[in-house]
């Protein structure tokens, strides 16, 4: 649901102050956030399959979270726009270069998984601890045994979604140095278990097989490729916070 625009009254069915539960799962509580795109720094870019025809360099996305008090967002009294809680801190960030999407950045049916409708990333589920905020890839459910709960993220869905900003022009492509840093991480990752001599020597060569093969998988690695089929999102476009 993410955070209400500034001057727009929102509602929803009455709970009889409490008196009606709703289920809750027995998840924290925590805060809404901002997704954002740190540009041409190490680690800003990952090697992905899942969902993928073939590896493929996607940007990553670190959450932002809007907390009174923490990474520079303020608290506003009751009479203020809840837009002020951030604004300062988000224009930092693209002062810097970052890609903020905003929390009303529409995401359309086909970049999501099956069964969750399209519109803004931010999701919301009601939990034991408050409200349990979320992106529209994460599945917040009751586990299997035991009082707790896990969250499923559709890797799959996520992946494509994060080729597709990037063949929509919102996250532009990144230097080569980049692209050569996740090269050069995936070879160190392969040297550092090949010479490890503090486990098993079945485990080492497993482990050694794992890096091996993703070394393989980031060097064949491309950046995405714009798709005209019905798949490609139609509604991104540059967007600012």
């Amino acid at each position: 649901m993410g955070i209400p625009s500034d001057n727009l009254m929102d509602s929803r069915p009455a709970s009889l102050g409490g008196l009606v539960d709703r289920p809750k799962l027995p998840l924290p509580g925590n805060s809404p956030f901002f997704l954002v795109h740190y540009t041409d720094v190490g680690g800003s870019w990952e090697v992905v399959e899942e969902g993928m025809d073939a590896p493929t360099f996607v940007p990553v996305l670190q959450p932002y979270p809007i907390r009174p008090g923490a990474a520079g967002v303020r608290t506003v009294s009751s009479d203020e726009p809840r837009s002020r809680m951030y604004a300062r801190p988000l224009a930092k960030l693209q002062e810097s270069g970052a890609i903020v999407l905003p929390l009303d950045f529409h995401v359309d049916a086909a970049s999501l998984p099956a069964g969750v409708v399209a519109g803004p990333y931010l999701r919301e589920t009601d939990a034991q601890g408050g409200a349990f905020y979320h992106t529209a890839w994460d599945t917040p459910r009751k586990a299997i045994r035991g009082n707790a709960a896990t969250v499923d993220c559709d890797r799959a869905s996520y992946n494509r979604w994060r080729a597709s900003l990037v063949t929509s022009g919102i996250i532009p492509e990144p230097r080569a140095a980049v692209l050569e840093d996740v090269r050069s991480r995936a070879l160190r990752r392969l040297d550092n278990v090949r010479s490890a001599t503090d486990i098993p020597t079945d485990m080492r060569e497993a482990n050694t097989a794992t890096a091996r093969r993703r070394v393989d998988a980031v060097r064949a690695a491309t950046l995405p490729q714009a798709n005209p089929t019905p798949s490609a999102p139609k509604t991104a476009k540059k967007v600012t916070a």
